[in-house]
């Protein structure tokens, strides 16, 4: 098919899964409710087009988790083969933040900044459509590969070149949301996290000589620097010197800690350290030889919660079951290695507070649903070998100071910028 072909048919079969959502009596109740959530008011078509995107694409129904288009298919189908390949392209779009590197006549060449990989797109509309968008932007697009090219599906926001640390902190907090997008499409990637967490698993044991190691937030800043430094120049520390800032929690119980209530306020938390807030709690140190290090606050406490003998005594209890329990960034192992250690009781006390009735395998089918039989890496570890995090702590070289790119090209003083600031060329990129 020509591009143009493609662009009608890709458009087609999404107006069919549209059409879907408004008609299927248990999507559309969903799609009622998710509307009133996000407490959306629009009234253009075009408003609505930017809310369904994400929705299509993003939202999981039912017990089973299933997306839309999979819901689809499941009560469609007398799907021809054509239909059932583009709609398996579009089960698997990209969503992310991409650096412009090329405008072509016909597309894009973007750099996924969080995968790390380069991606010649093309687009689905004229690209008048984006005059305006320059070289050096960062666009928060949607991408798909259908019969072996990559398509532009949408581009939600352009990111001027002058923010980039702003679409460097967007792109952290998606690595920190979502995972496993930092090595989807990307097996070099976790390949080089895979070797990472080798490495630095033999220097964790080196190091500590343990696999889990407990102190409080206002020692493991430290504690975590001096590993570091370990890993980077191969001194080691003073055996008193690690001990000396593994120190043991006095007291037990779970609060919310500012900053790692979202991903993007983490990115704060971590620049300041563990130390940044007053009050003291719990921290486990761990490492986990396929999936890296985990720094895990409020760990033992939550083992608290079944030691004792009446758990509604620790502080907290609720939400700190709630905490390990949705929070994406506490894995699996985690809480197979706590059912391990408290057997029924665990189970128990969580059904208890939950008013449920869950057996293990059904817990984690409800809450941790999305890493069963798939790689699971530490924040800690995808953090450790992400070039935008790297960047933005500082750690590699910054980039240059914006010059005019736009300096051997005939702009007049009061027209608009090219780079799509809307301010006059003379108020922006004239004076770089």
């Amino acid at each position: 098919m020509l591009l143009k072909e493609k662009a009608e048919f890709v458009s087609e079969n999404i107006d069919k899964i549209i059409k879907f959502v408004n008609e299927d009596e248990t999507v559309k109740e969903d799609f009622e409710e998710y509307l009133a959530t996000i407490q959306f008011k629009g009234q253009s078509y075009s408003e609505l087009q930017a809310v369904l995107i994400p929705y299509i694409f993003e939202r999981k129904l039912t017990n089973e988790k299933k997306g839309i288009i999979e819901l689809f298919k499941e009560k469609n189908t007398n799907l021809d083969d054509n239909v059932k390949e583009i709609m398996d392209s579009l089960e698997n779009t990209i969503s992310s933040i991409f650096e412009i590197k090329k405008i072509h006549k016909d597309g894009f060449d973007f750099c996924n900044l969080v995968n790390e990989k380069d991606y010649r797109t093309l687009s689905l509309v004229k690209m008048l459509h984006f005059r305006g968008v320059s070289i050096g932007e960062f666009a928060i697009a949607r991408i798909f590969e259908y019969q072996n090219d990559f398509y532009i599906l949408s581009i939600d926001e352009i990111i001027p070149q002058r923010r980039r640390e702003d679409a460097l902190r967007l792109t952290i907090a998606k690595q920190l949301q979502q995972p496993e997008s930092v090595y989807k499409d990307n097996p070099e990637k976790e390949k080089e996290i895979q070797k990472f967490i080798e490495e630095n698993h033999k220097q964790f044991d080196d190091f500590f000589h343990t696999q889990q190691i407990v102190t409080t937030n206002k020692c493991a800043d430290n504690l975590l620097a001096l590993f570091n430094n370990y890993t980077e120049s191969g001194e080691k520390a003073s055996e008193e010197e690690i001990q000396k800032y593994i120190e043991q929690p006095q007291d037990f119980k779970y609060f919310e800690v500012e900053g790692f209530s979202k991903s993007y306020d983490f990115i704060e938390t971590a620049s300041q350290g563990f130390s940044s807030t007053d009050k003291v709690y719990d921290i486990t140190i761990m490492f986990e030889p396929k999936q890296g290090i985990f720094v895990i606050p409020f760990y033992q406490t939550f083992n608290k919660i079944f030691e004792a003998e009446d758990y509604k005594t620790i502080e907290g209890y609720q939400n700190c079951v709630k905490n390990f329990l949705e929070n994406n960034n506490i894995p699996v192992f985690l809480l197979e290695k706590t059912y391990k250690e408290h057997g029924k009781k665990f189970l128990n006390v969580i059904n208890e507070i939950l008013d449920k009735n869950f057996t293990f395998d059904e817990l984690i089918k409800e809450y941790k649903s999305e890493y069963i039989g798939k790689p699971h890496y530490s924040s800690t570890t995808l953090l450790y070998t992400s070039k935008a995090f790297l960047e933005l702590m500082g750690f590699m070289e910054k980039p240059q100071k914006e010059t005019n790119q736009y300096a051997d090209q005939k702009i007049g003083r009061n027209d608009p910028c090219p780079c799509g600031s809307g301010k006059k060329y003379k108020k922006c990129c004239m004076l770089k």
